[in-house]
């Protein structure tokens, strides 16, 4: 994505904003599963849920 300043400047406040690298939607979502280490937490529980969850 082009991020353009003068685009931002001309319409309203609050209208338009860039989001700053590694800061975006996706990077925050992969740096809380990885934080919380979510994707081993979530295959362990899987393996003990297996025989109910009929896997």
């Amino acid at each position: 994505m082009v991020a353009c300043q003068t685009c931002s400047n001309l319409y309203p406040s609050g209208a338009i904003a860039f989001a700053e690298e590694n800061n975006t939607p996706q990077a925050k979502a992969q740096r809380i599963v990885r934080d919380l280490k979510l994707i081993p937490k979530a295959k362990e529980d899987l393996e003990k849920r297996k025989e109910d969850l009929k896997l």
